[in-house]
């Protein structure tokens, strides 16, 4: 319902906030620094790991079964948590992002990070 569609556009909103630090930091780490810049964590690395994601928003993301649509985007032509293909008709969840998943492996993910595997 509404509440379910505020709180994926929260998620949603929280993870593209995220995103640009994370861009920013990164556009910060690779000025030129001398030595310093060596010493560095590189730039992919984060910062510190996200909060998990509450038990009630895992199961109001929505449940859909793949489609041809979902296989045009490359990242969604296997699970990267587990690896396995997904094939048409097979029922994942779908994030905010529109990257899909089977619902064991992201509701695990999601129990220990708030973002997508894929577009952390």
């Amino acid at each position: 319902g509404a509440l379910a569609q505020q709180h994926q556009q929260a998620l949603a909103a929280a993870q593209q906030h995220q995103q640009q630090q994370q861009q920013q930091q990164s556009q910060t780490q690779r000025q030129p620094q001398g030595q310093q810049s060596q010493q560095q964590q590189p730039p992919e690395a984060p910062q510190r790991p996200t909060p998990p994601a509450s038990r009630r928003a895992i199961r109001q993301l929505p449940t859909v079964v793949v489609t041809p649509e979902d296989l045009v985007d490359e990242n969604n032509r296997e699970c990267c948590i587990c690896l396995d293909e997904n094939k048409l008709g097979d029922r994942v969840v779908r994030l905010p992002c529109a990257h899909i998943y089977h619902p064991k492996c992201i509701s695990d993910w999601l129990l220990r990070h708030c973002t997508c595997p894929v577009c952390r």
